[in-house]
């Protein structure tokens, strides 16, 4: 079973040039990627790790295992001595001590200072990075300091450190918004939407033709990856609020041909854009959770947050033959403005 790290919320950020590499290609497309994992508490905060099969999922209710507040560049080192020309390469930690560039191998030991949400600081240690050709990315095993000695941040499974990725820029743990920041990287835990989103194809620097009528566009799929993080959380109203809950399975799709819809028979449950749903079929719950003292169901959160965003409230604006999420009709809208991946589930619990 996984374990709990007992530190609250960790805040952490990196600040790096975000660059690219030629080495890393990301495995996508149904099916090419498949993980099974268990259920984890890490860092007080819950996340469900998800299986991906033949576009089939589970979701996660975590953005990401840290809340993010900033680290000190000036404290990354090895053995003592301060990197310097830190980058992100896609998903490889480049940086220069002395005057050499680590390596991959040489990354083990590497230490920066975090703060965490109560204003103190304490330390991430890199253990091992890992490049994975099978789905195209670097892992990384990390260890945070707390007062129980080192602890894994992303929790352990197996009895083995759960992997984090590092990914370009920084998100906001409040929101759910991807935030401007070209000179931050975040480390995402194996089972955080932000991982999760990466493994199921939506490589948030890479670029992929999207046709129609003989034109293409070439798309950054970053806006597909921001549009999934809304989605996998089931964040209707777009302001971070997540709505999805333990084995509540989804089948998503989009036009990039990275993820194609499954046989299932279930409904549309709602079209995603960066700013989280819009022509909201139909919930994933209608009982409200239970577990969450005074909690309103979904809809009737929707209803009162976000309620323009009900396909009934849109019925002209909803025809699933005119949305812009059809590369016919959407193709040369720009990403952030429009509708990107659309998803079924089962009928509602």
């Amino acid at each position: 079973m996984p374990t709990k790290a007992a530190l609250s919320g960790l805040s952490l950020a990196v600040l790096v040039a975000a660059g690219c590499g030629p080495r890393e290609e990301l495995a996508t497309g149904q099916g090419q990627y498949h993980q099974t994992t268990t259920n984890a508490f890490t860092l007080n905060a819950f996340t469900l790790n998800a299986f991906t099969l033949n576009a089939f999922t589970l979701n996660a209710f975590t953005l990401n295992a840290f809340t993010l507040n900033g680290v000190d560049m000036s404290s990354v080192q090895k053995e003592g001595t301060l990197l310097t020309e830190v980058t992100l390469d896609r998903t490889r930690l480049v940086g220069k001590r002395a005057a050499s560039y680590l390596s991959e191998t040489d990354l083990s030991g590497v230490t920066m200072n975090v703060e965490v949400t109560n204003g103190q600081t304490t330390q991430l240690r890199i253990d091992a990075a890992t490049w994975d050709s099978t789905i195209g990315i670097y892992k990384y095993t990390l260890s945070l300091a707390t007062d129980q000695g080192w602890v894994s941040p992303c929790g352990t499974e197996n009895g083995q450190p759960i992997p984090a990725i590092f990914l370009a820029g920084s998100w906001s743990m409040v929101t759910g918004a991807a935030l401007s920041r070209q000179d931050k990287f975040t480390p995402a835990c194996f089972g955080s939407a932000l991982a999760k989103c990466v493994l199921w194809g939506y490589a948030p620097w890479a670029e992929v033709q999207e046709c129609s009528d003989g034109k293409c566009v070439s798309q950054a799929v970053k806006d597909w990856h921001q549009a999934c993080t809304r989605l996998v959380r089931a964040d209707y109203c777009g302001d971070g609020v997540a709505h999805t809950r333990n084995g509540t399975p989804i089948d998503p799709w989009d036009n990039l041909g990275i993820q194609v819809r499954s046989p299932e028979l279930w409904e549309v449950e709602a079209d995603w854009g960066v700013d989280g749903a819009q022509c909201i079929r139909h919930t994933r719950w209608v009982s409200a959770n239970n577990q969450v003292a005074g909690a309103e169901t979904d809809l009737g959160y929707i209803q009162r947050v976000c309620p323009s965003r009900l396909a009934a409230s849109n019925p002209a604006g909803c025809d699933p033959t005119t949305s812009n999420f059809l590369s016919s009709v959407g193709l040369h809208t720009p990403p952030h403005k429009r509708l990107l991946i659309r998803n079924s589930s089962p009928p509602p619990q």
